[in-house]
């Protein structure tokens, strides 16, 4: 006798939860460098272009920074964030559509 089974897939992945503290905030843009990630969707980089021109114009925004993912499904590698975070005094991480 033969006995069918079916079997039921979740679509949800782990997610691992990494508890952290924010970064203190800086007192001034004025001078500072800014980092711009862009995550590859659909109007992201419209939305960190504006976002790059309001801090230099308004705040003083010194020099930016761009990295535009290679597509949207995978994380930032890691050598990508370490990069940023030596030349940069903050990240603006957009995410389009």
């Amino acid at each position: 006798m033969v006995v069918e089974t079916d079997v039921l897939l979740s679509p949800i992945g782990e997610v691992e939860v990494i508890q952290g503290k924010l970064a203190p905030r800086l007192g001034s843009l004025k001078g500072k460098v800014g980092a711009f990630l862009d995550n590859h969707k659909i109007n992201s980089d419209v939305y960190l272009a504006r976002v790059e021109e309001v801090l230099t114009r308004k705040y003083g925004l010194a020099r930016a920074i761009h990295y535009q993912k290679p597509d949207t499904s995978r994380p930032t590698p890691p050598e990508v964030l370490d990069d940023l975070a030596r030349k940069a005094a903050f990240v603006v991480h957009a995410h389009g559509d």
